[in-house]
């Protein structure tokens, strides 16, 4: 983007991606007269030529930032030229410290981008990878609540002002606003993460790592998450009691007993990102999915006791199988 020539523009909750020029500014040039405000912003593997990987400055413009994240930004400095003086709270990977950069570290996104061959301009293999922030990013509550959309003396709109972050989530969480387009602690992973948290309160970083690795199961089955698989669920006929891992039951029925999976699940499962799949087989080797919608048998206002048919045969590469066993796989889908 070229701006000049009295040029006035501002933006907030936007992401430059892969952006390349030839000579300067391979996200934004900002020059003659021109007068820019990035608010919570995030430049990532933007490139240019010559001057300013992510953005270049002249000295007749003026160019305001606040909340923003410059990272992996190839040129000659991501950030070249002057910025307005009242600029703030902006992290510039590979840096240096002063003005409006407070942060010189990785941002730690949740996936970097990556142009798949090395050359963004060919589109098809382009990864733009996941601009949210991991649970241990210095980008959390480092931003200014108080950043200026208007520029310094420009206006009285501020970042607190605007409710959503570039996914629709809420803007501000933990009472400071991050820097960058993502807010973190309102995304699936973010949510589960914090259960984690709030049930490992002393645990280290490694630790952490393990327990998102192995305690997904006991979140989405409304456990606590020190439980351990020998916490089955527990239920009076199809009255839950607790929740716990899944359990076949035998039912009742006019042709004898069918036999039936019983498993939990927290109420909310799907705002939280969570997909559970039924799965059966008769060798523990081929599992196929169950395409029956689960049935509701119970629920209080933390968890549902659900059900699914065990199929009578399953039909596998290898020929046609009776139905032995069970599994139910939980996802988080971010």
């Amino acid at each position: 983007m070229d701006h000049h020539d009295t040029t006035e523009a501002g933006y907030i909750n936007c992401a430059f991606v892969g952006n390349t020029a030839g000579v300067d500014g391979g996200a934004a040039n900002a020059t003659s007269n021109s007068n820019c405000v990035y608010t919570n912003c995030t430049f990532t593997n933007n490139s240019a030529g010559s001057d300013g990987g992510a953005i270049r400055t002249g000295v007749a413009s003026s160019t305001y930032l606040s909340n923003n994240i410059f990272q992996n930004n190839p040129g000659n400095q991501e950030l070249f030229g002057p910025v307005d003086a009242g600029s703030s709270n902006n992290l510039l990977e590979g840096g240096t410290l002063g003005g409006p950069i407070v942060l010189i570290t990785d941002p730690q996104f949740i996936q970097n981008p990556d142009p798949g061959d090395g050359d963004w301009t060919t589109l098809a293999d382009n990864d733009y990878g996941d601009l949210r922030l991991k649970y241990s990013s210095p980008c959390i509550d480092a931003g200014t609540n108080t950043a200026d959309l208007d520029g310094v003396g420009a206006g009285t709109t501020l970042i607190s002002d605007i409710t959503e972050d570039i996914g629709g989530k809420d803007r501000i969480q933990n009472a400071t606003v991050d820097l960058g387009v993502y807010e973190w602690g309102s995304y699936p992973g973010d949510l589960y993460y914090l259960w984690i948290i709030a049930a490992f309160p002393t645990a280290t970083d490694p630790e952490i790592e393990t327990y998102i690795g192995s305690k997904l199961m006991n979140y989405g089955y409304g456990m606590l998450a020190t439980d351990t698989s020998t916490n089955p669920l527990s239920q009076t006929g199809l009255v839950l009691n607790s929740a716990g891992f899944p359990a076949p039951f035998y039912e009742p029925s006019l042709t004898g007993l069918d036999l039936r999976t019983l498993f939990t699940r927290i109420t909310d499962y799907q705002e939280r990102g969570l997909k559970f799949t039924v799965q059966f087989s008769g060798d523990m080797t081929f599992w196929s999915d169950s395409i029956e919608i689960p049935s509701l048998l119970d629920t209080d206002s933390l968890v549902e006791l659900v059900s699914v048919t065990y199929p009578t045969l399953l039909l596998t590469p290898t020929g046609v199988q009776k139905a032995k066993f069970f599994r139910v796989r939980v996802e988080l889908i971010e």
